[in-house]
């Protein structure tokens, strides 16, 4: 018992690591994305939408990395270009797109791809125009979701990503065949 505890405990840790490289986000894998400045990016159930877990510099507060509405794919079609991806809620089945203005917004329909770039320790996602995902609360006070901010870069730009610790795989899902839906797009 004590050693299937062990090898438990090893294969979650491994689960949780930390993605090094864009080549190490695969299609059939879900991840969680932290901000060092605004903590991380979490499906809100109540108001169906994405939203940062706070708008304060919190570096220290993770994902569970077992909660589902903390799970996110970076998913590359079949002709998308390198470093590009369409990312998509896994809980919600729906993919995340920038909306009008600076809104972050969820559809069924993959609209658009995100730029994921690497630089430094960190990944910074930014919208087709390269604007660097700056997560914020909305300015209205009666919305909690994500929006792309136009700003300086900070803090809140830098992102951690690291694989999902439970349920690391979500195929064979309703999610996934959503996405086996939009041939043509995904392999």
């Amino acid at each position: 018992k004590l050693l299937l505890s062990l090898v438990a405990l090893l294969t979650t840790v491994g689960a949780w690591a930390q993605i090094e490289a864009l080549s190490d986000l695969v299609n059939t894998k879900s991840y969680t994305i932290q901000t060092l400045g605004r903590g991380f990016f979490s499906y809100d159930v109540e108001n169906g939408d994405v939203k940062s877990s706070s708008v304060e510099t919190i570096s220290n507060v993770e994902p569970s990395g077992t909660d589902p509405n903390e799970k996110f794919a970076f998913l590359r079609g079949a002709n998308t270009p390198e470093g590009e991806y369409y990312l998509y809620c896994v809980e919600a089945q729906k993919f995340v797109l920038h909306g009008s203005g600076y809104d972050v917004v969820l559809s069924e329909i993959p609209n658009h791809t995100w730029t994921v770039t690497k630089e430094g320790d960190y990944f910074f996602i930014a919208k087709a125009s390269g604007e660097k995902l700056n997560v914020t609360n909305r300015a209205n006070g009666a919305s909690n979701g994500c929006k792309v901010a136009k700003a300086t870069p900070d803090e809140g730009n830098k992102m951690i990503i690291r694989a999902y610790a439970e349920f690391e795989d979500f195929e064979p899902t309703i999610a996934l065949a959503r996405i086996n839906m939009h041939e043509g797009i995904f392999p």
